[in-house]
């Protein structure tokens, strides 16, 4: 309920949100008053450079916000971006996916939680990223592929923190 399609076509297959046909795919989704929140899914990458997930977004066609990615397509990192109208900009966190790290055909969870500055993201349950920054104090969620990626997003939540 209650998603927003900003740039292409998704559609729900199985349970799980996937985008269909290649290209930019953007989703937005919650509440731009959102601050201290965490957001949890359950994602599978088959093919293509990797996908996003946008928080303290502001919902719009031209997102702003930050976007963590999984991209295989950026020497198998996991990155975040300060995006502003669309744009993202460089990464200013980064870290190495692991040595044999199953990117394609295998399900992860993801998690992002954000309280006040305090950004801590895990993958499998494993934290591989714990940051302060505060570009962006509030904003909703979203998601994000694009090129010939197919990913589907299972299981998309979101909690309030306190």
């Amino acid at each position: 309920d209650d998603l927003t399609s900003l740039i292409g076509n998704w559609e729900i297959k199985d349970g799980a949100l996937t985008p269909t046909g290649h290209g930019e795919h953007r989703l937005a989704f919650g509440d731009t008053d959102w601050t201290d929140y965490e957001l949890k899914t359950n994602a599978t990458l088959t093919k293509g450079q990797g996908y996003a997930i946008y928080y303290r977004a502001d919902g719009d066609s031209k997102i702003t916000g930050y976007a963590f990615q999984v991209d295989p397509g950026y020497g198998n990192s996991f990155i975040v971006r300060r995006v502003y109208d669309g744009k993202e900009k460089s990464p200013f966190q980064r870290v190495k996916m692991p040595a044999g790290f199953p990117v394609y055909n295998k399900s992860h969870d993801i998690s992002i939680a954000v309280v006040g500055n305090q950004h801590v993201i895990k993958v499998d349950d494993e934290v591989i990223m714990e940051f302060d920054d505060d570009a962006f104090a509030s904003g909703s969620a979203g998601l994000r592929s694009w090129g010939q990626t197919e990913v589907t997003f299972d299981n998309v939540n979101v909690a309030e923190l306190y």
